[in-house]
Order: C-alpha cells, then sequence, then structure tokens
C-alpha cells in the first residue's frame, strides 16, 4: 500500500476548520474515496483546562497528543489519506500565546518539533478567523486574534502551505 496522504486545515478557533473537514471529508465519501477526518483534538486531555494557560507541559500535551493520533492514522490498512482540523502548528501558536518564555527548554523542543512535523504533511489549508460568536464554548476574541497573529508569523516558514481566503480561489504560497 502506498504511503497515506495527510493533510490539515489550520487556522485559530472559529474560522471553519471543523466544518470544512466535515464537509470535505463527507464529499470524498461519497465520491468513494477512503478518507478519515480528525478533529478537536485540543479537547482531550485527562488534566484540568486551566493548566493550559500557565503550564508548558499541558501545551505540549497537545501538540504531542496531534501527532500521536495522526500516526495512528497514518499506519491504518482502510484509509488512502486523512484529513485534520488542527496541525502541530496551529496548536503551538497557543503555546506560544499563553507561554512567553522563549528561553525554556519545552519551548524550544517543542517549537522544533511542532515545524519539523508540519512537513510531514502533504499540504497544510490555511484558514482566516470568522466573525468571532459568543457560544460559551470558543476562546474570547482577543485569544483567538491572538494566536492568529501568531500563526500567520509562521505562514512563510510552512513551505507545504495553501491559503484558503474568504472569496475567492486557491492561493498555493
Amino acid at each position: 500500500m502506498d504511503k497515506i496522504k495527510k493533510f490539515a486545515v489550520i487556522g485559530t478557533s472559529c474560522s471553519g476548520k471543523t466544518t470544512l473537514v466535515y464537509n470535505v471529508v463527507g464529499a470524498l465519501r461519497k465520491e468513494g474515496i477512503h478518507i478519515e477526518g480528525l478533529t478537536s483534538t485540543d479537547r482531550i486531555y485527562p488534566f484540568d483546562q486551566k493548566k493550559l494557560d500557565y503550564m508548558q507541559e499541558a501545551q505540549s500535551y497537545v501538540i504531542l497528543q496531534q501527532a500521536h493520533l495522526e500516526t495512528r492514522l497514518s499506519v491504518r490498512d482502510d484509509i488512502n489519506c486523512f484529513l485534520c482540523d488542527r496541525s502541530t502548528v496551529d496548536f503551538f501558536a497557543y503555546n506560544e500565546f499563553f507561554l512567553k518564555d522563549k528561553s525554556s527548554v519545552y519551548y524550544n523542543t517543542m517549537r522544533r518539533f511542532a515545524f519539523d512535523w508540519s512537513r510531514t504533511y502533504d499540504a497544510l489549508f490555511y484558514l482566516s478567523p470568522l466573525p468571532w460568536i459568543n457560544d460559551n464554548k470558543r476562546p474570547a476574541d482577543h485569544l483567538r486574534l491572538g494566536v492568529d497573529k501568531i500563526l500567520q508569523s509562521y505562514l512563510p516558514q510552512l513551505k507545504n502551505l495553501i491559503t484558503i481566503p474568504i472569496h475567492g480561489k486557491l492561493e498555493k504560497k
């Protein structure tokens, strides 16, 4: 069997990533493509969510959990490709937003890991934020726009990036 193709949609909260993944995966399955979707791994952790605001180990857990779940999909025999609604890079942007100490071993190790791992995707698709909706689930607007600003600073480093503009055609960077 050939290598399974791996794609991820990146962006901050409330940018349409999960909706896009569900729609694309559903449409491709109807066309007979053996595809799997991976959504919202940032909600799968065995600790108090507040630790993400101040604890490097908690942020690292989320990044490594994403890589772990992608690895599990990469070895399956029943799919040809999968599409994630996050990547290690956008999770690292949250890490950088909350934890400003760029001198720590955790920060530098996870940064290297997140960007090295980003090269394992066949393509990354960036979505800019949509207008904020207060649904008592998504983070506050200042947080998601702050994370998006950090994520946008990463985009030139991502060689496998395709930007999805709000209106218009796909643009390969």
